[in-house]
């Protein structure tokens, strides 16, 4: 499981065509000490000072998808397990949710598909039909979220083997599974991750940082807040506390919601003891029995 303890900033400066100076900063990490970090962050800088002064000519240092190289940068909140090898990790992610990071936990996340928007015309036509009767004899279209539950039963009924709880969420479905530590490398995730259709982006961060992810509180949009304005790691301790403002406002307007709501268990009424504490932290947070509303 990729979780970095230690965050530094670091800025290098390239000279390019014409004696022009270039600046950038760069990000470096490690899970075990500073000092790597900081080896990581001049790297980094440098790479994109460099890149700067060549003109931006090459594909920029990381690419599109340089998050799936590293891990996320996120603040520690709790850490549950051995401190050499934890089982979990507890992060506040970018937008100020509380995010639960397993090692043998999974989780799949299954969204449900939004419904193209409709022209205006052909919502008026309809309308118009539904008015005089010329859709009565039209079936109702299908529930995408029902489509969705029904591929799930019917994987669970073609692996009869695997313990599954399911979840409701604001934008889809959560599942996890309660009876195998199961690693976020192995061919068996992958397999499971396809076969429920999760994300294929999920698929490839599950792989690539070696943990499965699930938000444990609401989206700060969804409960009327923006997003916080200040970045872990703080520049300073202005900005650390005006992090801590908002994050005791978010606390606040979380209150009445909750993440995600069970819906039903499949497969074996089975929970490892290896994983029981971590489903039970799962459910206490995300006030998924509570029969509030999903945010």
């Amino acid at each position: 499981m990729k979780i970095a303890r230690f965050w530094v900033r670091e800025s290098a400066t390239s000279t390019g065509g014409k004696g022009r100076v270039e600046q950038a900063t760069g990000w470096g990490w490690s899970e075990t000490n500073e000092h790597e970090a900081r080896e990581r962050a001049r790297s980094a800088a440098q790479r994109i000072a460099d890149w700067l002064a060549k003109g931006k000519r090459e594909e920029a240092p990381g690419g599109e998808y340089a998050y799936l190289t590293r891990p996320a940068r996120e603040e520690i909140v709790q850490e549950l397990g051995d401190d050499d090898h934890p089982a979990a990790v507890v992060t506040r992610n970018r937008y100020g949710a509380l995010v639960l990071n397993t090692r043998e936990l999974m989780f799949i996340d299954a969204d449900v598909p939004k419904p193209p928007p409709q022209p205006v015309a052909a919502a008026l036509l309809g309308a118009v039909r539904r008015l005089f009767g010329g859709a009565a004899n039209q079936p109702p279209a299908a529930d995408p979220a029902e489509l969705v539950l029904d591929g799930i039963r019917a994987w669970s009924a073609a692996n009869p083997s695997v313990a599954l709880t399911v979840y409701r969420t604001a934008a889809g479905f959560r599942c996890v599974v309660t009876n195998q530590a199961i690693s976020a490398r192995s061919e068996l995730s992958e397999s499971i991750l396809a076969g429920l259709d999760s994300d294929p982006l999920y698929r490839r961060l599950c792989k690539s940082q070696e943990c499965f992810r699930a938000r444990l509180t609401p989206k700060p949009w969804r409960v009327g807040l923006g997003q916080p304005r200040r970045e872990f790691p703080f520049e300073d301790a202005a900005h650390e506390a005006e992090h801590r403002d908002w994050v005791h406002g978010y606390d606040a307007a979380c209150e009445g919601f909750a993440a995600c709501a069970r819906v039903e268990r499949l497969g074996p009424e089975e929970t490892i003891s290896a994983l029981a504490p971590l489903v039970e932290l799962h459910d206490r947070m995300t006030l998924c029995d509570s029969g509030l509303p999903l945010a």
